[in-house]
């Protein structure tokens, strides 16, 4: 029963790479190095609605002929694999900029770790001593 399990897993992993096969072919195939790095940061961004980011993928995608791979293939796939997870009660969220594309107020960005940096006064580790202290005090009390 476990062996007819992982090796359902296992043939459906292998038909999702087979199906997209041809996409990263092509993928693997970008010399331009500066291309395949956009290229890739670019899939990973997952903006809310159409932006620069969405026409600049595209156009990158046509360039190197894997536009209607991307569409007929990748796109697919990823819609039937959330669907089926959604459908087996996975609940998946959206990330929606989960990876930045760059960093666009450095001013910001510091503000933010200059307050968190000062507010966080003990590590995880001194919290789970004291915790663990806490909780040998209270037994200790107890007998």
């Amino acid at each position: 029963m476990i062996r007819d399990y992982y090796g359902l897993i296992q043939a459906k992993v292998l038909s999702y790479q087979t199906a997209m096969a041809p996409f990263f072919k092509k993928m693997r195939g970008i010399k331009n190095k500066t291309d395949l790095r956009r290229l890739k940061q670019l899939l990973m961004y997952s903006p809310m609605v159409a932006d620069e980011g969405t026409a600049e993928q595209e156009a990158l995608l046509a360039k190197y002929g894997m536009l209607e791979d991307y569409n007929n293939l990748v796109r697919p796939a990823l819609k039937k694999l959330r669907a089926d997870l959604e459908a087996r009660g996975v609940l998946i969220g959206d990330l929606f900029d989960y990876f930045p594309r760059r960093i666009k107020n450095f001013k910001a960005l510091q503000a933010v770790k200059a307050y968190w940096g000062k507010t966080v006064g003990e590590s995880f580790r001194d919290f789970i001593k004291a915790r663990n202290d806490r909780i040998l005090k209270v037994r200790s009390d107890m007998l």
